[in-house]
């Protein structure tokens, strides 16, 4: 059941953001381009931590194949944008993602007491042989 739902994440956020660049206005007002590239940001991260496994940091690359069609008479074209200059950050946001939900499933483990260290406290800071 977990493959398909993130199965399911994987496949919202490759048509989420092939959606979000065939359809987002061109635009040069500053307060939304930081507005949008911070939605931008959050929808990588919440992706990433809704797929939960590495493989997440390389769903940049459909976007890249999704995009291809999508040329608008431009200098530089949107693929080669994409690729440029959305892939690489996105990979590292989807990785941050990714890294949050298994920060917490790990955090969550330990609480319950069936970690290995249970209520130990952190590695660094345990102190061995003064219980």
């Amino acid at each position: 059941m977990h493959t398909v739902h993130r199965a399911a994440a994987a496949a919202a956020f490759v048509g989420g953001t092939a959606a979000w660049i065939y359809l987002a206005p061109d635009s040069s007002h500053g307060l939304l381009v930081v507005a949008a590239l911070a939605a931008l940001a959050l929808f990588h991260l919440a992706a990433g931590f809704a797929v939960g496994r590495w493989w997440a940091a390389l769903l940049p690359a459909l976007v890249t194949l999704t995009v291809v069609p999508a040329d608008r008479d431009r200098e530089i074209a949107t693929w080669f944008d994409y690729l440029l200059f959305a892939a690489v950050p996105g990979a590292v946001l989807l990785a941050a993602g990714v890294a949050l939900r298994r920060f917490r499933a790990r955090r969550a483990h330990g609480r319950t007491g069936r970690g290995r260290r249970a209520g130990r406290g952190p590695w660094p800071f345990v102190q061995h042989g003064r219980h």
